[in-house]
This record gives structure tokens, sequence and C-alpha cells, in this order.
């Protein structure tokens, strides 16, 4: 949908007819995911958005995608092989607890009220906890002997309580056991974070498991 265009909402929205495990049919918005991404037969997860003061609504998006049990061989992956996008709810837990374990605790991100008066509209996200997601995104994608051995992270928009990051990737080099991932994390306002992830997988082949 284009038109017409109503303030709450981002568009072009992608209206759905999602069938829920009950098999009770809605028609609703479909969120985190680019129209060439939508695709009939996806599986989607509920959440809900309030759009303004009084309305709150039903929306739907692609569930993270699950960690892998077995680990990518090098002759396994090539380059332009594309990760399943990863939707990323931001709370302020998140981004409170974030802050705590990476013993960042500088105010603005945890005290709304100090980050507003430093001209933000609320608390937002520190670089480590964005390089924690970016890495265990590629970590969960490579497998649980995949082994990452360098990261590269420019940081745009942040990250504010109450948006979504969603994290897509792409394999741009694969020499040998080494694979590079580029990771790009995106809210409402923009690009919030470009990795460029490497890992090194097991030179034995695929299929390791724990």
């Amino acid at each position: 949908m284009h038109h017409p265009q109503i303030p709450a909402f981002d568009y072009p929205l992608l209206a759905a007819l999602v069938e829920l495990e009950e098999g009770t049919r809605l028609l609703a918005n479909l969120a985190c995911v680019a129209p060439e991404e939508a695709a009939i037969g996806m599986p989607v997860e509920l959440f809900f958005e309030k759009t303004d003061p009084e309305l709150t609504l039903p929306f739907f998006r692609p569930p993270r995608p699950p960690r892998r049990d077995t680990t990518l061989g090098p002759a396994e992956v090539r380059v332009g092989d594309v990760l399943a996008p990863c939707p990323v709810p931001l709370t302020p837990t998140l981004i409170v607890a974030g802050a705590i374990a990476t013993r960042d605790f500088t105010e603005v991100h945890h005290d709304a009220a100090i980050a507003k008066a430093q001209g933000t509209p609320d608390i937002f996200m520190n670089i480590m906890s964005t390089n924690a997601l970016v890495t265990r995104y590629a970590g969960d994608w490579a497998g649980p002997d995949a082994r990452i051995v360098r990261l590269r992270t420019r940081l745009g928009v942040p990250n504010f309580p109450g948006d979504t990051m969603v994290l897509r990737g792409r394999v741009e080099r694969v020499e040998g056991a080494r694979v590079e991932v580029a990771v790009r994390g995106a809210n409402r306002l923009g690009m919030h974070a470009d990795a460029r992830v490497e890992l090194e997988l097991p030179a034995g082949g695929g299929g390791s498991q724990r």
C-alpha cells in the first residue's frame, strides 16, 4: 500500500493476510521486512505497537532466525549468500541491561531525564551492546564452532527504546576457512550499524555439532 498515507505508519505499507496457529485469519500490517522479502508461507510473530496516544494495533514481523545447531563448513558458504533478517525489539530493559553488562555506566544509557537534558529524546544503546547483537547474529548463522576473529562497526543513528532494529547480512568474502559477513542494522531513523564480521569456520568441513 502506498496511498492514502497516514502519519502513524511507514510507507510502502505491507498489508498481510495472516493465519494464526488456531486457524483464525486476520489482515494486519507486516513490519520489519522489505517488500521483496515478503513471501506467502513465511512464519511471522505477533507484536503490538502504539501508533498514537490512543491507539495500539497488532502487527506481525518475521521471528528471530533460529540459532544453528551444526556449524557451517567453508564449502557450504558462497559469496552472495544472504542471512535471514533478524528483528531486535529495542526495549528499555535491553538497552539498560546491555550497558550494565558491558560496565558502561554513562547516564545517557540508563537515565531518561539526563539523556533528554543532553538533547536526545530518550536513553539509547551503547556501541558494545550493538557489537554484541551483531556478533551473535553472525555467530547464530555460522554455528557454535565458528570463531569470530575480527569485527569492524561504524555507527549511524541511535537505537532508542520503542523501536525495532532489523539486522540483515550478506557474505562478502570467502578465503579458505575465513568468511567475512557484512551486517547492517537499521531502525526507523535509518542505518544504526554498518559492520563487517570476520569468522573462522572449522577447516574439516561442516556438520560439527554441540
